[in-house]
C-alpha cells in the first residue's frame, strides 16, 4: 500500500470523543460521556455530557446539516432528526 500522508497539507487531531452507552432492557435508556483528549491523544477528564455541551453540538450539526442542504423541516427526515 503506497504511503499518502505527505501529501495531505492538512493535520486533524482529536480534541474530544463522545462515548455512547446503552442498556440492553426494553426501554432503551442512553447516557452520553464526554472526554477531552490529551496531546498523545489518550482520553482524559470523563464526565457526563452537559446541557450545554450537547447545545454546541446540536448547534454545530444543524449548521453542517444547513450546509449540506440538509434540512429538518423536510417531511422524510423529520422521523429522524435528532435536532428538533
Amino acid at each position: 500500500m503506497k504511503d499518502l500522508t505527505h501529501e495531505f497539507e492538512n493535520f486533524f487531531y482529536p480534541k474530544s470523543a463522545l462515548v455512547f452507552y446503552q442498556n440492553d432492557k426494553r426501554g432503551v435508556e442512553t447516557y452520553v460521556e464526554h472526554f477531552d483528549i490529551d496531546e498523545n491523544g489518550n482520553p482524559i477528564n470523563a464526565h457526563p455530557l452537559t446541557v450545554r455541551e450537547a447545545d454546541h453540538l446540536a448547534k454545530a450539526l444543524k449548521i453542517q446539516m444547513q450546509q449540506k442542504g440538509i434540512s429538518c423541516d423536510q417531511e422524510d427526515f423529520k422521523q429522524q432528526c435528532p435536532l428538533r
